[in-house]
């Protein structure tokens, strides 16, 4: 299930990526995350958002539409 933090990773994500045309890393994100979490927490989170991601592309075989103008898989 996606909660709020997911997100707050995800419009963290786009916003670094608005900033600069370089690459962003996810340790780039939790470094300028404006919420303290633990990394461990944070990893988790994002291994459960690309879980769903797989689950909806392969699994399913339907389209993922991402939040923040990510575009659509």
């Amino acid at each position: 299930m996606i909660t709020m933090l997911h997100w707050m990773v995800l419009s963290q994500m786009d916003q670094e990526r608005m900033k600069s045309k370089k690459s962003t890393t996810f340790r780039d994100m939790y470094r300028t995350m404006p919420v303290e979490v633990d990394y461990s927490l944070y990893k988790r989170i994002l291994d459960e958002m690309c879980n769903v991601i797989l689950e909806h592309v392969l699994e399913r075989s339907e389209g993922f539409k991402m939040p923040y103008g990510l575009g659509f898989i």
